[in-house]
Protein backbone atom coordinates (compact mmCIF):
# COMPACT_ATOMS: atom_id res chain seq x y z
CA UNK A 1 0.00 0.00 0.00
CA UNK A 2 2.83 2.41 0.59
CA UNK A 3 4.59 1.61 -1.96
CA UNK A 4 1.70 2.30 -4.30
CA UNK A 5 0.87 5.89 -2.49
CA UNK A 6 4.90 6.62 -3.50
CA UNK A 7 4.63 5.64 -6.55
CA UNK A 8 1.40 8.04 -6.89
CA UNK A 9 2.72 10.77 -4.98
CA UNK A 10 5.94 10.85 -6.59
CA UNK A 11 4.20 11.22 -10.60
CA UNK A 12 2.56 14.73 -8.99
CA UNK A 13 5.86 16.04 -7.71
CA UNK A 14 6.62 19.23 -9.47
CA UNK A 15 10.38 19.46 -10.21
CA UNK A 16 12.01 22.90 -8.69
CA UNK A 17 12.43 25.76 -11.05
CA UNK A 18 15.79 27.60 -10.84
CA UNK A 19 17.48 30.35 -12.79
CA UNK A 20 21.06 30.90 -12.19
CA UNK A 21 22.86 34.26 -13.72
CA UNK A 22 26.02 35.46 -14.06
CA UNK A 23 25.05 39.16 -12.79
CA UNK A 24 28.38 40.89 -13.33
CA UNK A 25 31.86 40.32 -13.99
CA UNK A 26 34.87 42.20 -12.91
CA UNK A 27 38.42 41.52 -13.68
CA UNK A 28 41.23 42.85 -11.32
CA UNK A 29 45.02 43.12 -12.07
CA UNK A 30 45.53 39.48 -12.05
CA UNK A 31 41.88 38.01 -10.63
CA UNK A 32 38.42 37.86 -11.07
CA UNK A 33 35.17 38.62 -9.14
CA UNK A 34 31.60 37.12 -10.26
CA UNK A 35 28.35 38.13 -9.16
CA UNK A 36 26.17 34.76 -9.39
CA UNK A 37 22.12 34.47 -8.82
CA UNK A 38 20.13 32.06 -8.05
CA UNK A 39 16.58 32.44 -8.06
CA UNK A 40 13.26 30.27 -7.36
CA UNK A 41 10.73 30.54 -10.21
CA UNK A 42 8.59 27.51 -9.41
CA UNK A 43 5.77 27.83 -6.79
CA UNK A 44 7.43 25.12 -3.97
CA UNK A 45 10.12 26.40 -1.36
CA UNK A 46 13.16 25.17 -2.89
CA UNK A 47 16.14 24.12 -0.71
CA UNK A 48 19.60 24.95 -2.06
CA UNK A 49 23.04 23.73 -1.09
CA UNK A 50 25.38 27.13 -1.74
CA UNK A 51 27.89 26.80 -4.34
CA UNK A 52 31.08 27.66 -3.03
CA UNK A 53 35.02 27.72 -4.97
CA UNK A 54 35.88 24.95 -2.51
CA UNK A 55 33.26 22.91 -4.46
CA UNK A 56 35.50 22.82 -7.91
CA UNK A 57 37.41 20.19 -6.05
CA UNK A 58 34.06 18.32 -5.87
CA UNK A 59 32.96 18.79 -9.29
CA UNK A 60 29.71 19.76 -8.81
CA UNK A 61 30.48 23.47 -9.35
CA UNK A 62 32.18 24.41 -12.57
CA UNK A 63 33.53 27.68 -14.52
CA UNK A 64 34.45 27.79 -17.94
CA UNK A 65 35.49 30.81 -20.70
CA UNK A 66 35.12 30.67 -23.72
CA UNK A 67 37.39 32.73 -26.10
CA UNK A 68 35.86 34.82 -28.86
CA UNK A 69 38.20 34.39 -31.24
CA UNK A 70 38.86 30.93 -31.43
CA UNK A 71 35.45 28.92 -31.14
CA UNK A 72 37.47 25.54 -30.29
CA UNK A 73 39.43 26.89 -27.12
CA UNK A 74 37.72 26.06 -23.92
CA UNK A 75 39.12 27.18 -20.30
CA UNK A 76 37.96 25.37 -17.00
CA UNK A 77 38.62 27.35 -13.57
CA UNK A 78 40.93 24.52 -11.71
CA UNK A 79 41.67 26.48 -8.48
CA UNK A 80 43.27 22.99 -6.68
CA UNK A 81 44.97 20.48 -8.51
CA UNK A 82 43.43 17.53 -6.03
CA UNK A 83 39.79 16.28 -6.90
CA UNK A 84 38.03 14.95 -4.00
CA UNK A 85 35.31 12.07 -4.40
CA UNK A 86 32.28 12.29 -2.30
CA UNK A 87 30.38 10.25 -0.62
CA UNK A 88 27.98 12.85 0.07
CA UNK A 89 27.12 15.85 1.22
CA UNK A 90 25.50 16.84 4.77
CA UNK A 91 23.32 20.07 4.87
CA UNK A 92 22.71 22.21 7.61
CA UNK A 93 21.83 25.56 8.31
CA UNK A 94 25.21 26.59 7.20
CA UNK A 95 25.54 25.85 3.55
CA UNK A 96 21.79 26.02 2.47
CA UNK A 97 19.43 28.21 1.63
CA UNK A 98 15.59 27.48 1.75
CA UNK A 99 14.81 29.50 -1.34
CA UNK A 100 11.07 30.44 -1.23
CA UNK A 101 8.93 31.46 -4.52
CA UNK A 102 10.50 34.25 -6.57
CA UNK A 103 13.20 34.13 -4.04
CA UNK A 104 16.46 34.60 -4.81
CA UNK A 105 20.11 34.39 -3.78
CA UNK A 106 23.29 36.23 -4.16
CA UNK A 107 26.67 34.77 -4.12
CA UNK A 108 30.08 36.49 -4.99
CA UNK A 109 33.38 34.12 -5.80
CA UNK A 110 36.36 35.47 -6.60
CA UNK A 111 39.51 33.64 -7.94
CA UNK A 112 42.95 33.91 -9.82
CA UNK A 113 42.89 34.03 -13.50
CA UNK A 114 46.14 31.57 -13.71
CA UNK A 115 44.06 28.96 -12.40
CA UNK A 116 42.18 28.47 -15.53
CA UNK A 117 43.29 25.28 -17.22
CA UNK A 118 44.77 25.78 -19.76
CA UNK A 119 46.42 28.89 -19.22
CA UNK A 120 44.25 31.54 -20.05
CA UNK A 121 45.75 34.69 -22.17
CA UNK A 122 44.93 38.52 -22.61
CA UNK A 123 41.50 38.86 -24.93
CA UNK A 124 37.86 38.85 -24.55
CA UNK A 125 36.17 35.63 -23.40
CA UNK A 126 32.27 33.99 -22.43
CA UNK A 127 31.69 32.86 -19.05
CA UNK A 128 29.32 29.80 -18.11
CA UNK A 129 28.74 28.42 -14.85
CA UNK A 130 27.71 25.19 -14.02
CA UNK A 131 25.98 23.34 -10.86
CA UNK A 132 26.01 19.78 -11.32
CA UNK A 133 23.90 18.37 -8.20
CA UNK A 134 22.01 15.48 -10.09
CA UNK A 135 24.52 13.12 -9.14
CA UNK A 136 25.06 14.48 -5.66
CA UNK A 137 24.02 12.50 -2.49
CA UNK A 138 22.35 14.91 -0.48
CA UNK A 139 22.34 14.18 3.55
CA UNK A 140 19.11 16.22 4.79
CA UNK A 141 16.42 16.31 6.84
CA UNK A 142 15.17 19.03 4.32
CA UNK A 143 12.46 18.96 2.06
CA UNK A 144 12.35 19.80 -1.47
CA UNK A 145 16.41 19.67 -2.00
CA UNK A 146 17.16 20.87 -5.09
CA UNK A 147 19.20 18.14 -7.19
CA UNK A 148 19.03 18.95 -10.77
CA UNK A 149 22.43 20.40 -12.93
CA UNK A 150 21.87 23.69 -13.92
CA UNK A 151 23.62 26.29 -16.16
CA UNK A 152 24.02 30.39 -16.01
CA UNK A 153 24.39 32.38 -19.21
CA UNK A 154 26.95 33.66 -20.67
CA UNK A 155 28.53 36.84 -19.98
CA UNK A 156 31.54 38.61 -22.21
CA UNK A 157 34.52 39.94 -19.94
CA UNK A 158 37.90 40.56 -20.67
CA UNK A 159 41.53 39.98 -19.44
CA UNK A 160 43.94 42.76 -20.31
Amino acid sequence: MFLLLYYFVSCFVIKPELEININSIVVKNDSTIVEIIIENKGKENICLYKPSLDDICYGIFKVFAYSINDTTAKYELLPSTTTIDLDSIYLNKENTIILLQDESFKTVIKFSNNKYSPFIKSGIYKMAIELNYKDVVFDSCFMNVFNENIKTNLMLFKIE
